[in-house]
Formats: C-alpha cells, sequence, structure tokens
C-alpha cells in the first residue's frame, strides 16, 4: 500500500494538470487557432458571439502536421496498409520515414480509442513521462514525496509542457528514463527480466520519433553505464557485454524505421536549409536564463504581452520556481554522491550548450548532423531531466537535514535577488508585465522560504507542501501556455469543404492566400495539393517548387512549399484542378494572385462566406503523355530548362537519364486509381510514348506494366514519368523502398534473436542472494 499511495498521488496530480480533458472532456489540442483564424471555418462563429477567441498560436503544428499524421495513419492501418507514402502534401511526400511521424509507435494503439483517442494520447505521455521518472528516481531515492516532485520536474517543466500537444517529444523523453533504470539494473542484478527490457525500450525510443533526444541519449546511456559500473562492487563484466548487445538489439529493432528515414534525410532539405542558423541555432540569450525560474516574466504569448525576441515555445527553459532554489540547496548542503555529480554535470552541460556563449556558438556552428541542423533549445530536455533528479536528491537532504533553514534561505535569495535584478533592468515600456508576471514567483520563493521556517521540525509536512507548490506551479504553466477545445471544434467541415470532398475523380487543390487551410490540413479531410509543411521533405521538390512560383531553382529552400503566383502551364500540368481564395472585403482590392486568377482562364464556380473556388479548365489528369523529351546533362540544368519560357510542362519532359527515342501517336489514360501506397492506370497509346506521372519522385517508387517491371524516370527534377508501350496497358506503381524492405528484415530478424537474448539472460542471471551494492546516492 505504501508504494501505490504516491504512484496514485501522482496519478491524481497529473489527472488534475488536465483537469480540462479529465473532467470536461475537452481535447488537447489548438483547434481554437484552426477554426477561429482561418478559413474557412473563420466564417462562422462556431458557437460564440464574434468566433472563436485564438488561445496560443505558437503551437499550430499540433494540429497542421501531428494530429493530420496521427489521422492519416489510423485510417490506414484501419485499411490494413503501412503508411509509408502521404498523398496529400507536396504532390506527395514519404510519411513513415519523416521519424517525426512516429507510424510505429506503441502509443498509437490509443489513436483507435473510439472516443478521446487523440486526448488519451497527449495525456499518457505525460503521465507515462511521470511514472517513468518515478521509476527511475527509486533507484537513489527512498522519500516518496522527493520520488514524486521529481517526477512532476521532469514531466511539466520547460519543453515538455510546451511540446507537449504534439505528441512526440515527451513520448519519446518519457521513455529515457526507464531506459537508465533498466540499463543499472541490468549491470548490477543482470535479471533476465531486467535485460529483455532493453531492447524493446530501445526500439520503443526511436519509434517514439524525436531525433534530437534519441542523439542525447546516445550520449547519456553509455556514461551512465560507466557510472552504474564503478559504483558496483561485484560486477561481473559479462552483463556489460549483454547490455551492449541489448542496446544494439534494439537499434536493429527500429532498423526498419532508421533506414528510410536516414535515405530520406539524405535527399531532404533538412541538411540544407539555413532554418537552425536564421534564428542563432536555437541559442538562447543569457537574459533569457532568468527564464529557469521565471516561465513568463518577458509576458505570456496567450495573454498577447510577449515581448522577448525569442520565441516563448522554442526558448521555453522553465524548471518551475522553487527547482533551482533546490539544486542550489543541493550543493550547499556537503560532498556529493557520484550519481549527483553525473546529473550536475549533464545539467550545467545542457545550459552552457543551449545558453549563447563563445563555446557553444563554436560547436553549433559546426556542420553536426543530428546535432547542429536542430536548434539548441532542444537541449532544454536535458535540464529538465537532470533538473528534476537533483531536486528530488535535494528533497531527499531536506527530509532528514535538522537545523538546515540558513541553506534554505540563501538557496532562495539568489533566485530571488536574480529576478529582482531583472526587473530593475526592464525598460519601461514593459516593467509593469514583468513586474506583475514577477511577483508570482517571487510569491512562491517567498511561500516556500515561510514554510520552511513554520514547519521546521515537520518535515514530512514542509515536503509535502513542497509538492503541492510544484503541482500548481507547474499545473499554471502547463495550463496557460496549452489549449484544450470542445471536440465540435476539432476539424469541423464547412459548405466549403464539402463540396470540394463531393467532386469526383482525382486532383488537387491549391491556395491563392495564407489565410486559408493551414497547410497539411486539407490533409484530414482527403484532400491534396502541391502545397505542404514539413522539415522533412523531398529537396529536388523543393527546388522545382521554386520554379513553379517563378523563382530561380538555387534559391534556399525552406519547409514550406507555399504558392506564390499562377504559374497555369505548372499548375496545369499539376493537375491543380481548383484553386481557393479569399475574397476581399468591400473597399479592398484583390491580392495579387487573385488578380492573376482573374486574369487567367480559371472560373469561380462555387462560392460561401468569404471563399470562392476557383476552376482549372485547362487542368490535365493526374497521369498523361506527352509530345517530347528534352535531355539534361545534369539536374541543376534540369531546373534552369524548366525554368524558360519556353517549356512547356504539359506537353515536354526533361530527363537526366537517357532513354530510347519514341513515336508519337494517340494516347490517352483511361483511369486512375490512387490509394495508399499504389497508383493504378489504364492507358491506351497507338504507337507507345512517355508518361507523366505528376506526384513527386522517389526511389521508394516501383512500376509494373502488364505485370513486368519497368524503369521509373525522374522527370523535370522532380516528378516521375515512365516509357509505355503500344497498345493497352495496366500501369501499377508501388511505393515500397528498398531502404524500408531491408529495414524491416533487420527488424524481423532482431526480434528472432529476443528468444536468445532471454537464454542468456537467464544464464547470466544473479544468483539468489546477492545483490547490488550501491554507494548512499
Amino acid at each position: 500500500m505504501k508504494k501505490i499511495l504516491p504512484l496514485a498521488l501522482l496519478l491524481i496530480i497529473v489527472s488534475s494538470i488536465y483537469y480540462q480533458f479529465v473532467f470536461q472532456g475537452k481535447v488537447p489540442l489548438p483547434a481554437d487557432t484552426l477554426v477561429g483564424a482561418y478559413f474557412p471555418w473563420l466564417d462562422y462563429k462556431w458557437g460564440y458571439t464574434v468566433g472563436v477567441p485564438v488561445k496560443n498560436a505558437l503551437t499550430s503544428d499540433a494540429f497542421s502536421t501531428f494530429f493530420v499524421w496521427k489521422k492519416i495513419i489510423v485510417d490506414s492501418f484501419r485499411a490494413g496498409i503501412i503508411p509509408l507514402w502521404n498523398h496529400s502534401s507536396f504532390s506527395g511526400t514519404p510519411l513513415f520515414a519523416t521519424f517525426h511521424s512516429t507510424v510505429f509507435n506503441p502509443a498509437n494503439l490509443f489513436l483507435f480509442l473510439p472516443l478521446h483517442g487523440w486526448s488519451f494520447y497527449i495525456f499518457l505521455s505525460s503521465l507515462a513521462a511521470a511514472l517513468s521518472m518515478y521509476i527511475f528516481l527509486g533507484n537513489y531515492i527512498k522519500h516518496p514525496l522527493a520520488k514524486a516532485i521529481g517526477a512532476l520536474i521532469f514531466a511539466f517543466s520547460g519543453p515538455m509542457t510546451t511540446w507537449a500537444e504534439f505528441g512526440t517529444a515527451v513520448w519519446a523523453a518519457a521513455i529515457l528514463p526507464l531506459l537508465l533504470h533498466f540499463v543499472r539494473l541490468s549491470l548490477s542484478e543482470g535479471h533476465w527480466k531486467q535485460m529483455i527490457m532493453l531492447p524493446l525500450l530501445t526500439a520503443w525510443f526511436i519509434f517514439s520519433g524525436h531525433v534530437q533526444l534519441l542523439t542525447y541519449a546516445a550520449v547519456i546511456i553509455p556514461l551512465f553505464g560507466i557510472l552504474t559500473i564503478r559504483q558496483e562492487k561485484h560486477f561481473d563484466k559479462r552483463r556489460l557485454v549483454h547490455v551492449a548487445f541489448s542496446l544494439l538489439l534494439g537499434v536493429g529493432i527500429g532498423a526498419v524505421q532508421l533506414l528510410p528515414t536516414q535515405e530520406f534525410f539524405s535527399r531532404s532539405i533538412r541538411g540544407e536549409e539555413k532554418y537552425a542558423q536564421t534564428f542563432n541555432f536555437g541559442l538562447s540569450p543569457l537574459v533569457e536564463s532568468v527564464r529557469l525560474i521565471a516561465a513568463d516574466i518577458f509576458g505570456h504569448p496567450a495573454r498577447g504581452n510577449h515581448y522577448s525576441p525569442v520565441s516563448y515555445h522554442e526558448y521555453s527553459s522553465y524548471l518551475g520556481a522553487l527547482t533551482i532554489p533546490l539544486i542550489l540547496y543541493l550543493l550547499l548542503s556537503g560532498k556529493l554522491a557520484s550519481t549527483s555529480k553525473f546529473f550536475l554535470a549533464f545539467f550545467l552541460s545542457s545550459l552552457i550548450l543551449a545558453f549563447e556563449n563563445p563555446l557553444s556558438k563554436l560547436i553549433f556552428s559546426l556542420p553536426l548532423p543530428l546535432l547542429t541542423y536542430s536548434s539548441a533549445s532542444r537541449l532544454f530536455f536535458i535540464t529538465g531531466f537532470s533538473g528534476g533528479f537533483l531536486a528530488a536528491q535535494a528533497i531527499e537532504k531536506i527530509s532528514h537535514a535538522k537545523n538546515d533553514f540558513g541553506r534554505l534561505a540563501v538557496s532562495v535569495l539568489y533566485p530571488a535577488l536574480f529576478i529582482l535584478l531583472f526587473l530593475a533592468s526592464v525598460h519601461t515600456i514593459h516593467r509593469a508585465v514583468s513586474l506583475k508576471n514577477g511577483l508570482v514567483y517571487l510569491g512562491l520563493l517567498a511561500f516556500f522560504i515561510v514554510s520552511s521556517a513554520v514547519l521546521r521540525r515537520k518535515r514530512a509536512l514542509l515536503i509535502f507542501s513542497i509538492l503541492v507548490l510544484f503541482s500548481l506551479d507547474l499545473g499554471r504553466y502547463f495550463n496557460n501556455y496549452n489549449t484544450f477545445v470542445k471536440r465540435e471544434l476539432v476539424f469541423p467541415s464547412t459548405p466549403i469543404i464539402e463540396w470540394l470532398r463531393d467532386r469526383p475523380g482525382t486532383f488537387r487543390i491549391a491556395r491563392e492566400n495564407t489565410a486559408l487551410l493551414p497547410p497539411n490540413t486539407w490533409g484530414y479531410y482527403g484532400l491534396e495539393s502541391i502545397e505542404g509543411y514539413d522539415p522533412l521533405y523531398s529537396q529536388d521538390y523543393a527546388r522545382f517548387f521554386h520554379v513553379v512560383n517563378g523563382k530561380v531553382s538555387t534559391d534556399a529552400v525552406s519547409r514550406y512549399a507555399l504558392l506564390e503566383r499562377i504559374n497555369k502551364k505548372f499548375l496545369d500540368a499539376l493537375n491543380v484542378k481548383y484553386v481557393l481564395a479569399v475574397n476581399p472585403k468591400p473597399g479592398e482590392s484583390d491580392s495579387g494572385t487573385l488578380y492573376e486568377i482573374k486574369q487567367s482562364t480559371f472560373k469561380e464556380v462555387y462560392r460561401n462566406g468569404r471563399v470562392s473556388v476557383w476552376e482549372n479548365p485547362e487542368v490535365l489528369s493526374r497521369a498523361y503523355f506527352i509530345d517530347r523529351l528534352i535531355a539534361s546533362p545534369t539536374k541543376k540544368t534540369t531546373f534552369e530548362i524548366i525554368h524558360s519560357d519556353d517549356f512547356d510542362p504539359r506537353t515536354e519532359a526533361v530527363l537526366t537519364e537517357k532513354i530510347d527515342p519514341f513515336t508519337t501517336g494517340e494516347s490517352k489514360v483511361i483511369s486512375i486509381d490512387e490509394k495508399n501506397n499504389k497508383v493504378r492506370l489504364a492507358v491506351s497509346s497507338e504507337k507507345g510514348g512517355f508518361l507523366v506521372l505528376a506526384d513527386s519522385f522517389d526511389p521508394g517508387w516501383k512500376a509494373k506494366i502488364n505485370g513486368q517491371k519497368t524503369a521509373i524516370y525522374q522527370v523535370n527534377g522532380a516528378l516521375m514519368g515512365i516509357s509505355v508501350p503500344s497498345g493497352e496497358s495496366e500501369i501499377v506503381f508501388s511505393y515500397l523502398p528498398d531502404s524500408f524492405i531491408t529495414g524491416a528484415v533487420i527488424s524481423l530478424l532482431s526480434l528472432v534473436f529476443l528468444p536468445v537474448l532471454l537464454i542468456f539472460s537467464r544464464w547470466l542471471s544473479t544468483p539468489p542472494g546477492r545483490g547490488n551494492q550501491y554507494e548512499n546516492c
């Protein structure tokens, strides 16, 4: 019962933080931004007097990317298909290989629940993080409330709160403490039940889809293993080999994800885009370090008063108002145990690397894959993890210490002075906001020190009061930032959307205005577009899309592909049948793109509210025959050719590969069936010809004509094409990358080795009566 009560208390606290879901049935998704800021939903009030109020637009990726992907993934699995390809954005793009789509994350099972699947998926990620940290802390800390406090800090501090509704990073972070827990037990005790967990958790970590945390874990786990070995007085060296093999076996199980991602990464925009550099590699200015103890001292985006030049979402390092004081108390309490030194080293290292200084700038200016290609602020996940451990260690010391009020007072004094000095330096324009919010954190510090004085002889009550303070503080931080909405606001339909969904045939849409359908959201409704947003999509398609927008292909690539002009010949060739437009208010002028639409042959065919739909009467089928092939020596030359005014993608195609010449004759596409990872075509050609499929090229696509394999050519630098024989043919394009097949084979073989690992684990199990001998941590 003593073991169950703290876990029950932790469940109650996490549930109370998620009270809007648990008790009110709301959905943890910022869908208020979708329906309250974008057309076509903006034409409706959705039960509100003046429209849906938007709380926090910074988390829009949650609904525009992750939620849409989960919808596609769940629908695909229900159809018995592995969701390898996403037809909805970028004229088609890999889905499985993007890594952060987390197709094989075991937690996806919660998404299949008939009601509140997404809500449980998000809620349980925070709960799993808290429970995982609680279990790990149990290796070193006895006091149950100390473990609960450390678990709350880890589960709700910094990016664990600001990334909570994305559904990737928190699940990945939740695995890390459990992995370390079983590494420790496997090295110290070697029980088969402990060792068998290592490959399974490692694979889950990989399938959770956060590459930065995976990178950090690759450093933390080996170093933690070395620490554990040094602490163990009776170490069996065979266990080290076994643990290393178990972790590698987990990597092998995850190969089905790792290999496609590695292959796709090499062809994606990620290695070339300058996103991280644009934001100074995500390095936080030193002045932002005050956020460690005062999250909202620069204001808050949900209140509309955030004035810092850096993003609240990306740079949030908050640990709770009391965590830094507790760590200072720990440092003032005498000699640290080796485990505490280990986590202190990671705590300080994460801060040094995450905040701007000469060393961090030097490191992040280097081209280090998986590390410096992303924001340095991701290191705050490690700050929260190590900070939670150190704070729990401090609480453990407080529970046993006597006459330590002086140390507690000093540990609170320095953070309080830091806040006061910051408030004194704030410009008068912003001082009212900072003072109002700063007083909250000063109040928490004051309450802590007063409680320490009043309850100095009642340590159990003092620690419980600290737990309550952390629960209120971190709960406030979480709910101030994250949005919970009524279920009716989660991707509701509108007449415009229904009209588009009712149109027959295969076609794509585009938008003349970014105030319409945020990127990728059309995928929720089964619509397809040439546009999209993703930090990982084909670099070739990005350069091709530059040409569509009238730019030079060599311009810098970005994670957005947004239509900026009406390049009619390319829209025809890309199967863009409808373009959505926002009509100006009375007295306003048309946008430049809407003006181009009206000057072209597009016809307005439907209007509802301020949104109109313009039909392209010359749109080509998704697949079409061309009249002329143009040879190009290089890809660079290809983009130069298609950029020229003389080139017409509706009748011409540029290839870098050699192909036998063909004669033109009457050819037509009879039918198209595009579903999941396949495209089926029925065609007829009098003399044979060259067929363009206006889908994004990927080497994972394979093609068969009448059951016989045929080569797929990269057309115009970014699309697909094949040579078609004369007569009637059935053509099947199938997406099944070799990297996925190879990875799947490695994963299956790794799973086959699990029984071998089980046998070996039982052989290595510690004899009865022999336990681990750890120093007092």
